[in-house]
């Protein structure tokens, strides 16, 4: 009684001696035989019941006997929230959810909950590189749509676009994998923006199709090697168009420039010699293509004769 407690001895037969209690008083707790006791005070006995009503779970720090008003009510996880002595402000960070979370980062898309007060208040949003529209989606995958460095970044026009060059980005996403390329129907390897030099493109008329070229929409076959001819392109820049030429095949000769040559065949350029072998000239009076062995060797003044393909 010297310290507030109680005093018992359960067992008040002449020899069961030493068994006596020290109990602590109500609501405090704890008993010790032969001595006085260590005394506890878990105010959550008492008050436990405020946490629990509402969901929430209650906790002591400090059961001493001494410490009061400290017990404390807190949410349960996923939620937080904890307060001293009476119910606690629950808030839930609904992006700490798995599932939801998953909607958002399978996208590449981060998870944002402003509200944590309440539910069903999630957004996914777009991240980095700024997107040209961007619309949070309220529990849903967010609007993004990123134009990509060929819009964003200044050396995508110095670099490409000035000087008659496409850009290209393949993973608007991805800083820095802009590509120049060449603009069709010229052909050429892709550089990096890293690279200081633009594209080596060429223009080769006589093998791509364009509305300049030996082979069109227009004309679906080149025109040359569908006359028979050949086509060759001298100069196979970009900026040189319309100079590609169709040329006939030996031993017939013409050229024309974006156009199928008018062939002839001077057979004399082949058979000359057998003429001036015996110092006589020769003369092709056709040289038309389909005109053949019609050349003819004829003899010289004063003298006269002429032979046909001989």
């Amino acid at each position: 009684t010297a310290v507030g407690q109680t005093c018992s001895d359960p067992d008040i037969s002449v020899g069961a001696t030493n068994d006596w209690k020290c109990s602590c008083v109500s609501p405090s707790t704890g008993t010790a035989t032969a001595m006085v006791a260590t005394c506890e005070l878990d105010e959550c006995i008492a008050n436990g019941a405020t946490c629990t009503a509402v969901g929430q779970t209650c906790s002591d720090p400090d059961i001493s006997p001494l410490s009061t008003g400290d017990w404390r009510c807190s949410c349960v996880s996923p939620s937080i929230g904890t307060a001293t002595a009476s119910i606690a402000t629950c808030l839930l960070d609904e992006c700490s959810i798995g599932n939801n979370m998953k909607v958002c980062t399978s996208l590449g898309q981060i998870c944002i909950d402003d509200d944590k007060s309440n539910q069903d208040t999630w957004e996914c949003e777009c991240v980095a590189p700024p997107a040209l529209m961007a619309t949070r989606g309220l529990m849903l995958p967010a609007n993004c749509v990123y134009p990509g460095e060929c819009e964003t970044d200044p050396a995508a026009k110095t670099k490409c676009t000035d000087l008659g060059f496409i850009c290209d980005d393949p993973d608007p996403m991805t800083s820095g994998d802009w590509l120049c390329m060449c603009a069709p129907p010229a052909t050429g390897t892709s550089v990096l923006m890293a690279n200081p030099t633009p594209p080596d493109c060429k223009l080769d008329e006589c093998v791509v199709v364009c509305s300049t070229c030996a082979q069109s929409v227009v004309s679906p076959s080149n025109i040359c090697t569908a006359a028979g001819q050949t086509c060759s392109d001298p100069d196979i820049s970009p900026m040189t168009t319309g100079d590609w030429k169709c040329s006939c095949v030996s031993p017939s000769i013409g050229t024309a420039t974006a156009a199928v040559a008018t062939c002839v065949l001077d057979e004399c350029v082949t058979n000359g010699a057998t003429c001036t072998a015996v110092g006589q000239p020769c003369s092709d009076p056709d040289i038309s293509v389909g005109a053949t062995n019609n050349w003819k060797c004829s003899c010289v003044s004063p003298s006269t004769g002429t032979a046909t393909a001989m």
